[in-house]
């Protein structure tokens, strides 16, 4: 029985789409699932709703709640004897700073490149600008949202 009244076909497409927004995070399959779970349905829940929910072991549940936990994408909260997972992030910012990572990667990656094809050293310097003003964009939108709600996390 899923933790929600709406039906499973829906849910999974909802979640499919939205841990497919995840890949920059480079997230095993199920802790993107999961965690997009956790988004998609608004609240804590615990291992046993997420079992029913996405159809994966307890061992499964446990191993990918780790994972999320170890990159503090999740906590823990207190339902009476037992623990709920919720996101630690809104979305929001997970996207945001996750696509920032992913851009400075890519930087990176061209500065390597620059470095062994002088021939691309133009369109390389073009590229990093681009990549340079995303970043930017990106993170005013990260102070922005930070100082709307009044908190910094």
């Amino acid at each position: 029985m899923l933790p929600v009244n709406i039906p499973s076909s829906i849910l999974h497409e909802a979640i499919a789409v939205l841990s497919g927004t995840f890949a920059p995070l480079n997230l095993p399959k199920s802790s993107s699932l999961i965690l997009a779970l956790l988004y998609t349905l608004g609240r804590p829940l615990d291992c046993i709703e997420i079992q029913q929910a996405t159809g994966y072991s307890k061992s499964a549940v446990s191993a990918a709640l780790r994972v999320l936990e170890s990159h503090r994408l999740v906590h823990r909260v207190k339902r009476g004897r037992r623990s709920a997972y919720a996101p630690s992030h809104s979305l929001a910012k997970l996207l945001t700073e996750a696509h920032v990572r992913m851009l400075r990667s890519a930087r990176e990656h061209l500065h390597e490149i620059s470095k062994q094809i002088p021939k691309l050293n133009d369109n390389i310097a073009r590229l990093d600008s681009e990549l340079s003003n995303a970043i930017r964009i990106l993170e005013a939108g990260i102070r922005g949202a930070q100082s709307e709600s009044g908190f910094k996390k």
